[in-house]
């Protein structure tokens, strides 16, 4: 039996390794599942660190995740094998790998190199002898703080600034550029502009976290964004570092200043590169963003003209605490149209918007310049039918819109509230149209859904759907509309449907449990 054994032994190698030849003449497509002869296997879904082609992770030994499907019952892997390159440089190849494990496979080549493109490959075997592969590839990022070049700043002006500072570079570029990477964090909340338009759709970065210890960092492919002659905008509102928080309306928990680390590298079609780096040549001034609060709403003033400037300052922050972003972005994920005006016993007119959330509103308005118009948000009206918000406590979730005069976009950067209705004033005519709910939360994807015949029992799997993402917003927390939106994941096992729906939601957080 002992030779009988070897010679299947030996034929199963060399079908493995014809098998296998495949992904090494270059037939996955990245991007692209590639299937075997007969159609039968096909992989996707590949994954570094639980994303797609990410850009910017720290880890050393970045974990690899892919999906089989196949025509066939009964699929199992058989082997897979993994080649990770660089340029035309083989990083590692895993050979033939006689296992069934498709999830989270430690890269284990050589040392990955910060900032650099990576190219992956899994080739797999099923249990049929049936082959296919996948291809895709990630980015590291600085891979250390020691490699952000950049220096913290903050504003030139007094501590208790009340308006976000806003930060700006202007420069220009030396030639052609190829590729440009954004490295960027703050003590704050971001966001960021390159010539006037959107730097990202990620709201509320770098999120929450025990600041002294930890701060995330975020990476930006910004290469389509710049041209010869560029400006750079950061406005950075209070946030949890220095915004009001808890129960007792009071702020500066962790800092009386806002700050911001940014490094932009630029490669030319020349081969040569350039860094663009936060540090005293830097400008701050504030702009049309009057006032920002988690729980008290947001003042924007579009009659607002250019504001003092001063040089931006070194801040004394330690670069050490610099990480690379470890959990999903905060972005909006939905917009829900106004349902139905009404006119409460009281008097105030309220848009009812059909579902109780977690976001901001958007208003796209024209009015005569210095028009204001109020928006307060609530989830609930009372038993008389009238505006709710003795449960807000301290929270006054107002947002306050100055207007231009022209066609003028409302949108809050730095707030955000847990509503249903807004009761709107300011304004002779209410247009519901011109009244959107953005829907905002961590931008977890979702993986699985829940129906059955009794209504009813869908309703409250919708309703408990909803109070997950309500409730994850950078982190899990216990509210999204009082004074409180504090850290909290105990609903989770507050009830047996909690922990369902919460398995329809993927949580890819690539550091695992982070403070």
């Amino acid at each position: 039996m002992g030779p009988r054994r070897d010679r299947h032994r030996y034929r199963r190698r060399r079908q493995l390794r014809r098998a296998f030849h495949r992904s090494d003449r270059g037939d996955c497509v990245k991007g692209h599942e590639t299937t075997g002869r007969n159609n039968m296997l096909s992989l996707y879904d590949l994954r570094v660190e639980y994303r797609n082609n990410p850009i910017g992770i720290d880890a050393e030994a970045p974990r690899i995740s892919w999906k089989l499907r196949s025509d066939r019952q009964n699929v199992a892997q058989r082997s897979y094998r993994i080649r990770v390159t660089h340029g035309d440089g083989v990083m590692w190849d895993s050979g033939i790998v006689e296992s069934d494990q498709s999830v989270c496979v430690r890269y284990a080549g050589e040392a990955l190199r910060p900032q650099a493109e990576y190219e992956v490959v899994v080739s797999v075997i099923d249990n049929y002898g049936e082959s296919a592969c996948v291809q895709g590839g990630f980015e590291t990022g600085l891979m250390s703080y020691q490699n952000m070049a950049a220096d913290w700043i903050t504003h030139g002006f007094a501590d208790g600034l009340e308006a976000p500072a806003v930060f700006t570079k202007r420069f220009s570029a030396r030639g052609d550029i190829v590729r440009a990477r954004l490295y960027a964090s703050a003590l704050g909340v971001y966001r960021f502009t390159v010539n006037g338009k959107e730097g990202s759709d990620v709201r509320f970065a770098p999120g929450w976290t025990s600041y002294q210890a930890r701060v995330q960092y975020q990476t930006y492919d910004v290469t389509e964004l710049l041209g010869r002659e560029n400006e750079l905008v950061f406005t950075v509102g209070n946030g949890w570092y220095k915004g009001i928080l808890g129960f007792f309306n009071s702020g500066e928990h962790y800092g009386k200043r806002t700050a911001l680390i940014a490094q932009l590298d630029i490669d030319y079609a020349d081969s040569t590169s350039e860094r663009i780096v936060s540090d005293a040549s830097w400008g701050s001034t504030t702009g049309p963003i009057r006032y920002s609060e988690i729980y008290h709403g947001e003042v924007i003033d579009y009659t607002v003209g250019e504001q003092e400037a001063r040089p931006a300052v070194k801040y004394d922050q330690s670069k050490a605490v610099l990480v690379a972003q470890g959990s999903e972005p905060v972005r909006i994920t939905e917009r829900i149209a106004a349902q139905e005006l009404l006119i409460t016993p009281e008097g105030d007119r309220v848009l009812d918007f059909g579902q109780n959330l977690t976001g901001v509103i958007e208003l796209k308005i024209r009015q005569p310049r210095g028009t204001v118009i109020t928006v307060r948000h609530a989830e609930a009206l009372d038993e008389r039918g009238n505006f709710f918000t003795r449960n807000l406590r301290t929270a006054r979730c107002t947002d306050t819109f100055v207007c231009s005069g022209g066609d003028d976009v409302f949108l809050p950067d730095f707030t955000y509230h847990g509503f249903r209705y807004i009761a709107v004033s300011g304004l002779e005519e209410i247009r519901p149209e011109q009244f959107t709910a953005c829907v905002i939360h961590t931008d977890l994807e979702k993986s699985g859904s829940f129906s059955c015949s009794d209504e009813r029992v869908n309703r409250l799997m919708h309703n408990v759907d909803w109070g997950l993402r309500d409730n994850f917003l950078d982190i899990p927390t216990d509210c999204p509309q009082r004074d409180e939106r504090l850290g909290y994941s105990g609903d989770a096992r507050s009830s047996c449907l909690r922990p369902c729906s919460a398995a329809m939601w993927r949580f890819s957080s690539r550091s695992g449990c982070r403070t």
